[in-house]
């Protein structure tokens, strides 16, 4: 499950592990500098995560993508007919209309 606008900061996304106790969360937070900041104003903005079934859990990677508005996983996919791996890039971004 891809997830945007999150609202949520790494010490507060913690709560999106209680959603299921069968799924892990990756989760990228773009309120730190918003927190960092000595005056807080405004709404909280963005933050993405990527939830995906504790099952699959060895056979997915995190992906460092530099940007507090992307969360990204690598999932292998094991190909039985084949006998070969192939690799899923899987993105959750936030995109936004800067002007």
């Amino acid at each position: 499950m891809l997830l945007q606008e999150t609202w949520l900061s790494n010490e507060t996304c913690a709560k999106l592990d209680d959603i299921s106790s069968d799924f892990s969360v990756l989760h990228t937070s773009a309120m730190e500098s918003k927190i960092n900041d000595s005056y807080l104003t405004g709404r909280p903005f963005g933050g993405t995560a990527v939830m995906y079934n504790k099952h699959l859990s060895y056979k997915v990677s995190k992906i460092d993508t530099d940007s507090p508005r992307c969360t990204g996983i690598k999932l292998m996919l094991d190909n039985h007919c084949e006998g070969n791996t192939t690799e899923a890039l899987i993105i959750s971004g936030l995109l936004l209309d800067v002007k």
